[in-house]
């Protein structure tokens, strides 16, 4: 009896290890995202300049304006901006060019 409740223990105990979370999900600062740690300059002064310092946080550097932060999504090609002003902002990137839509039109920035 004492055997087969020694085999039930480590046979439980072999499956609750087994099923436990590896915790494989990307962190904030994961470097698999290709944004991360990069900086892209308005194809015009006037555009402005995005750094991307996490998965999911930016800094955009208005000329002659405050900095806003805010967070984004991205799944490798397009992707949303959220200032935290509230400003909704669609993107997308093919190589080193990014396109943010603005309210009348669409700015192109390009990868430093």
């Amino acid at each position: 009896m004492k055997k087969t409740a020694i085999i039930s223990a480590l046979i439980l105990t072999s499956i609750v290890t087994s099923c436990g979370s590896d915790d494989d999900s990307a962190s904030d600062n994961d470097t698999n995202n290709a944004l991360v740690g990069t900086t892209w300059d308005g194809q015009e002064a006037s555009f402005g300049i995005y750094t991307f310092s996490s998965n999911t946080e930016f800094r955009f550097v208005d000329p002659n304006e405050t900095p806003v932060d805010g967070t984004y999504t991205f799944n490798g090609s397009t992707g949303v901006l959220t200032e935290e002003t509230g400003f909704v902002a669609p993107f997308d990137v093919s190589g080193n060019i990014m396109s943010v839509e603005g309210v009348n039109s669409t700015s192109v920035y390009i990868k430093r």
